[in-house]
């Protein structure tokens, strides 16, 4: 006759399968005698999987396919992924949690933003640094000018405040002395 039944999470065994009974195997017992058993039962932790680099819905397929609930967790800048593109999760890759846990998926906005410096009338070195600093490349075009002094930029493109993203081009229209005349 059949005592308690115990349950054990079993990566290897089918759900169902007796694992151990109580008392051993080939014990007498009296008539009536009760055996406890212990029977596997499905895992309950799931290890999330890697998503990033992957859209979001094919990161939401594969988090509810190892059975996980795949939430929004926000947008966030990255230079390195394309704006859909998932950056990462909470908790991360590889992580053990309990199925059905929930798991925030981060996707990308795209690249970083900034707003454009104003660099006219600042001296070239100047310039670049400023723009530099703010992940931009800098091309400079030389350009004669009467008023503006050699050295310091007459003009920019883009204009000061409008937005680019790290790595864009800033143009620079630079003096570089006074025009020639004829005479």
């Amino acid at each position: 006759r059949t005592g308690r039944v115990l349950e054990r999470e079993s990566a290897t065994a089918e759900p169902g399968t007796v694992l151990a009974q109580d008392p051993a195997p080939g014990t007498t017992l009296p008539v009536g005698g009760r055996v406890d058993v212990t029977v596997a039962t499905a895992p309950n932790l799931v290890t999330v999987p890697t998503v990033a680099g992957t859209a979001q819905d094919t990161a939401f397929a594969r988090l509810r396919d190892a059975g996980l609930v795949p939430v929004p967790g926000g947008r966030e800048a990255s230079d390195a992924l394309p704006a859909g593109a998932v950056v990462r999760t909470d908790p991360g890759p590889g992580s053990r949690v309990d199925r059905g846990a929930t798991v925030q998926v981060v996707v990308s906005s795209g690249p970083t933003e900034v707003r454009v410096r104003d660099v006219t009338a600042r001296a070239l070195d100047e310039a670049r640094a400023r723009l530099e600093d703010q992940g931009l490349v800098v091309d400079v075009v030389e350009e004669p000018n009467a008023v503006v002094a050699p050295g310091f930029v007459i003009r920019q493109a883009p204009l000061a405040g409008e937005p680019a993203v790290a790595g864009a081009t800033v143009t620079l229209w630079v003096a570089v002395g006074e025009v020639a005349t004829e005479g």
